[in-house]
């Protein structure tokens, strides 16, 4: 019996040092709780801020094609003006060659 009593004991002892650690682990699960909102809520806020910054980015990647077009559209142009300077500038030159042989 003595030695049940011993067991019995120590079990009631262990017993009691559990229950007395369940309000710590419960106040530090709480604690990872209100950690874990916090870090759920952070996560939901940079995905938004994600997803307005790729939009941004997409409106911004869409003017820069748009000017690159444009780009590509004056440099035609401007050399489509060169090439008629080029061939007035060679009619001038041949109409004043014959206008000083005149």
């Amino acid at each position: 019996m003595n030695e049940k009593n011993f067991y019995d004991d120590m079990l009631r002892h262990q017993l009691t040092m559990l229950n007395a650690k369940v309000p710590e682990l419960e106040q530090a699960f709480q604690g990872n709780q209100l950690i874990l909102n916090v870090c759920v809520a952070y996560s939901r806020k940079v995905a938004a801020e994600n997803v307005t910054l790729k939009e941004r980015l997409d409106v911004a990647e869409a003017r820069v094609e748009d000017q690159d077009g444009q780009i590509r559209q004056l440099r035609v142009q401007a050399e489509t003006m060169l090439a008629r300077l080029d061939r007035h500038g060679a009619w001038i030159t041949e109409k004043t060659k014959a206008a000083k042989q005149a």
